[in-house]
This record gives C-alpha cells, sequence and structure tokens, in this order.
C-alpha cells in the first residue's frame, strides 16, 4: 500500500530510531520524563503529552475528532462544514462531566478538497501563570493530501501547531508553526515484460519521509526566560528504494537493476536535524536555518 502512516512526533524513541536510520552521532535531546512515558517536559515544565480520543463519549452528541488531555481541562473537536466552508477547531474545557465550557473557535485554512483534516494525537501544554490565571497549550492539527497514479499513489501530512493563550480573561488563538509529518509514495516502474527483468522484480520505486518534533532542552539554562515559549528539535529521515532513484528522473534511464541495489538508501539532503524557535518579530516558529526543498517526499 503506498498510504503509510507511522505514529510521529511523539516520543523520544521515535527520534532514537530516526538518528539511528539517519546514522547520525549524538543522543536524542535530552528529556526529563515523568512516571507516565507518554509526557516529555522541560526545565521551564512545557510538556507534550497525549491528546486521547473522549473516553466514554456518547457518539450520538460527540465527533469522532474529539480528543482531550487526561484531565478533560484542553479538548478539542474539528467542525467540518461544505467544501466552500473552512473547517472550525473548537476547543472547550471537560473538567466539569455535566457540561462542556467553551474556550475558543478557530477557522482553519480551507484545506484543498482532496485534504483529509484531523487533530495531532499530541498536545504541548505550557506551564500556567499563577499571576494571571494564565493558561496556555498548542493543539495540532494534521492536514494529509492524497494522490492516485497508475499502478501506485503518494500521500503526505503536514502539522500545523495552533496556539492557545487564555490570560486577563481573554483569549488569543494563531497558528504558530507548520512542517511536514511524514510522506510516501509508490510510483510504477514496470510497463512491460522486460521492465521487470531490468528492475529485477522492484516494479515501484518508494519513497518515504518522517520527522520527530521534540521538546529541546537548552544547554544554558538561563538562555530562555521562564514563560517563554519553548524550543523543539525537528528531525527527518528520507529515503528511496531500491536505491537513490529520483521522482524527477526516468528510472528506466538508468542501467539494469540488480539484487545488490534493492536497498533503501538514505537521501542525506532531506534526512536532517533543525533548531526550531519561536521569532515574536514573525509571531511564528522558525528553524535555525533553511530547510532543504523535499518536495519529492512531501508533497503528493
Amino acid at each position: 500500500m503506498f498510504r503509510t502512516r507511522a505514529s510521529l512526533l511523539s516520543r523520544s524513541s521515535l527520534c532514537t530510531a530516526a538518528l539511528l536510520l539517519l546514522g547520525l552521532a549524538g543522543p536524542c535531546p535530552a528529556m526529563a520524563m515523568t512516571a507516565d512515558t507518554d509526557v516529555e517536559h522541560d526545565h521551564y515544565g512545557n510538556r507534550i503529552e497525549n491528546f486521547e480520543p473522549m473516553p466514554n463519549a456518547d457518539p450520538a452528541t460527540t465527533p469522532s475528532n474529539s480528543r482531550c488531555t487526561a484531565d478533560r481541562r484542553w479538548c478539542a473537536e474539528i467542525q467540518h462544514g461544505d467544501t466552500e466552508t473552512a473547517p472550525l477547531l473548537v476547543l472547550s474545557d471537560r473538567t466539569n462531566p455535566v457540561q462542556a465550557k467553551e474556550i475558543a473557535r478557530y477557522a482553519l485554512p480551507l484545506a484543498e478538497e482532496q485534504a483529509d483534516v484531523d487533530l495531532w494525537s499530541r498536545i504541548v501544554r505550557l506551564p500556567e501563570s499563577t499571576e494571571h490565571a494564565g493558561q496556555q497549550a498548542m493543539i495540532g492539527v494534521v492536514t494529509g493530501l492524497h494522490a492516485m497514479y497508475s499502478g501506485g499513489g503518494a500521500h503526505a501530512e503536514r502539522l500545523s501547531l495552533i496556539q492557545v493563550s487564555m490570560e486577563y480573561g481573554s483569549t488569543m488563538i494563531r497558528e504558530v508553526l507548520s512542517v511536514p509529518l511524514n510522506g510516501s509514495a509508490l510510483i510504477r516502474a514496470c510497463f512491460l515484460e522486460e521492465d521487470l527483468e531490468r528492475r529485477a522484480g522492484a516494479c515501484h520505486d518508494e519513497y518515504n519521509f518522517a520527522a520527530t518534533l521534540t521538546l529541546r532542552e537548552t544547554k544554558n539554562r538561563h538562555a530562555a526566560k521562564p514563560g517563554a515559549l519553548p524550543q523543539f528539535d525537528y528531525v527527518t529521515a528520507a529515503t528511496s528504494f531500491p536505491g537513490p532513484v529520483s521522482r524527477d528522473k526516468d528510472s528506466l534511464a538508468n542501467p539494469p537493476l540488480t539484487e545488490k541495489d534493492l536497498v533503501h538508501a538514505v537521501n542525506d539532503e532531506c534526512s536532517y536535524r533543525r533548531v526550531v524557535r519561536f521569532n515574536p518579530a514573525t509571531e511564528r516558529y522558525e528553524f535555525d536555518s533553511p530547510a532543504p526543498d523535499c518536495s519529492a517526499f512531501t508533497v503528493p
């Protein structure tokens, strides 16, 4: 199947797996782990934890894409309209088991007709401000696109982080980050019987891309002020099969393949690491250095 969906951007173990695939030296960013191994946090109390489907929810009144934190302090759902209406991200507090308290609504960008819009299975929570009873979180929205080709197809997902801040009795909501999550493509490479022989039986070119996003612990604990937005480490891994094939070139123009060519090759350019920091001037997260063009892996 060309549509392969991994559990991405969730745990430090995935970061380790990505580094092993890339052959990169050094450990993943050090994270202090709680007793719950699905929760990671940095020195300032920023957390990434599971954002789970609502337990014991009434399917008649609860959308299937609704998610909550374990304490139900943060819950979200995506309400879909027609093709000309942008989907809505609706946030609520469900700590009261009788009645939910709506926090905010945010109109998401109008997705392409073939797009799937869903909630990320993780949530970034910032420490609460006792001075102003402020609360902040970042809700992830995943947009997936797919395309069908003759004998193959492609799928890719992108993550948008929506920051929600409640302070002084008002609520601010905005998108602060958008990065590729994953991508996969299966491109037909055999059209005739002789192609099967030239390709040593490997009749598809395969492309795969995966990314991890983890909280970054600054080396200098005084480099960031308490209450500042967290920093992240973004690590990607891109591979192709058989060997270093390219979507920009005709694979049948290459010399005939042998058994030793039937390997998954790491694409060095699109396997990279970046530090992600919030820029107050642009009000968005930015990479510490530009990312390469990896659309061959991240665009169907």
